[in-house]
């Protein structure tokens, strides 16, 4: 019994894990999805979710997330309200 039998997912988003990683805890059973976001969006913009995922990538836009990458490969992101989202990411995984 891992982490007192009640934890099965967790959230990572501080930099990219490596999928060798990733595979490794997800055969144990621990599911690990990364997240994108950024303090001026207010949270997280893209994320993985346990109906849909994607191993060594962060996963979709949430909605109202509108996402771009500039020919410097800057990532650019716009939100059209971006308060709305935080009771949207609450809602992915509970």
């Amino acid at each position: 019994m891992f982490l007192g039998g009640r934890v099965n997912k967790f959230v990572t988003g501080a930099a990219p894990l490596s999928v060798h990683i990733l595979e490794f805890f997800w055969a144990l059973n621990l599911q690990i999805y990364e997240v994108y976001g950024m303090s001026e969006a207010t949270g997280i913009t893209h994320c993985n979710t346990d109906r849909e995922w994607r191993l060594g990538s962060v996963g979709k836009a949430l909605p109202g997330v509108e996402t771009m990458i500039a020919a410097d490969g800057e990532i650019l992101v716009r939100l059209r309200e971006s308060l709305q989202l935080l009771p949207y990411c609450h809602r992915l995984w509970y």
